[in-house]
């Protein structure tokens, strides 16, 4: 073991990493340094940049897997080797960020008019009429709301 990998390891256990944090981090420090033939230490900002455009071109990581690289990578320079200077060379890549499904104005009618029961009876659980239900869950649905099926008896209208 070298006494840089030594050191880091020390400091990770210091900082109460998980045993499978380390063991990472370790792994994807190697690989840096492989991927350069040189020792971690002797590189510097230039090599990370390279490394990051390695990493999404060449191997075609997700910018999720990319981020672990930079969290290690983050961590030997800053906190292993107290360059705290080389935080600004090591970004963390944008994530894409997933956008809900929103339902069409035609999809809510289709949804709606499609009900189980029929438009117009009424549930025999709530009183409602199933056109009724749809429209409350096509509402809470894009609301992202959660309502129990039998809470709405409670506030339902009562039917004779």
């Amino acid at each position: 073991m070298t006494q840089l990998r030594k050191k880091m390891l020390e400091e990770l256990q210091r900082r109460n990493y998980s045993h499978r944090t380390a063991k990472t981090y370790v792994r994807i420090v190697r690989d840096f340094a492989e991927y350069f033939h040189q020792p971690p230490d002797k590189l510097g900002p230039e090599q990370i940049r390279q490394y990051q455009a390695h990493l999404f071109q060449a191997k075609k990581l997700a910018p999720a897997t990319v981020s672990q690289y930079v969290s290690a990578l983050r961590f030997l320079f800053i906190k292993t080797l107290r360059r705290h200077f080389l935080a600004e060379y090591i970004p963390f890549p944008k994530a894409h960020k997933l956008l809900p499904t929103v339902l069409s104005p035609e999809e809510v009618t289709r949804l709606i008019d499609s009900s189980i029961c029929g438009r117009d009876y009424p549930c025999k659980r709530s009183g409602w009429n199933c056109r009724s239900h749809a429209i409350v869950l096509s509402f809470n649905s894009v609301a992202s709301a959660t309502i129990a099926f039998n809470s709405w008896s409670d506030t339902a209208p009562a039917t004779s």
